[in-house]
């Protein structure tokens, strides 16, 4: 009769409305998956980026160091030579010249670049920097003579803060990958973003 047809007609499109709108919440959370994917991907790129560039300037304040140093022993050694010969000191030569000062540059120069092409600088940075974006206490390039530095404090090692609507997709998302680290034998992977609600 018509009754029933009707009741069939609405339940029909019931259930079609349910299908739809279960659709559509999936859709939605794969969409929040592949946000926080795609957030994780561009930290990951970005705490590279500046872990490689903090890396690479302590490199280069060893350098530095080490240049110093030598026009200290450079110096020391002609304040020496002039002590034995007898030279008086006044203000024409109790500085070092600067000509000896620019001599000690292209050893240092050339020294730098040949590390670099022959010696695995790049390795060394990318270890330095991989250290840096671990955020544990290490020794500046795992030598033992050199500064000892504690990186957790960065800003890029800090936590993202992010929209608490993301959070569920966010933890689906780390278990997901947390799994495969485990299956694979690694260890899970640390929480790199915190939610904050913003009260308008």
């Amino acid at each position: 009769n018509f009754d029933s047809a009707c009741d069939v007609f609405f339940l029909r499109l019931w259930n079609m409305g349910a299908v739809v709108s279960t659709l559509e919440a999936k859709q939605r959370d794969a969409a929040l998956l592949s946000q926080v994917s795609q957030i994780r991907q561009t930290k990951a790129a970005r705490d590279i980026q500046a872990s490689m560039q903090i890396a690479t300037i302590r490199d280069r304040v060893l350098w530095i160091t080490a240049y110093y140093g030598a026009v200290g022993v450079l110096a020391l050694a002609r304040s020496s030579w002039m002590r034995y010969k007898r030279i008086p000191f006044h203000f024409d030569n109790v500085f070092i010249p600067l000509n000896m000062v620019a001599f000690v540059i292209p050893p240092f120069a050339l020294g730098y670049q040949v590390d670099l092409v022959y010696f695995n600088k790049s390795n060394r940075i990318a270890e330095e920097a991989a250290k840096i974006r671990s955020g544990e206490p290490h020794r500046w390039f795992n030598q033992h003579w050199l500064p000892q530095s504690d990186d957790s404090d960065l800003w890029f090692n800090q936590p993202l803060e992010l929209p608490v609507a993301l959070k569920p997709a966010y933890a689906t998302y780390m278990e997901s990958m947390n799994n495969a680290q485990i299956s694979e034998g690694q260890l899970p992977l640390k929480d790199w973003a915190r939610f904050t609600r913003r009260d308008t």
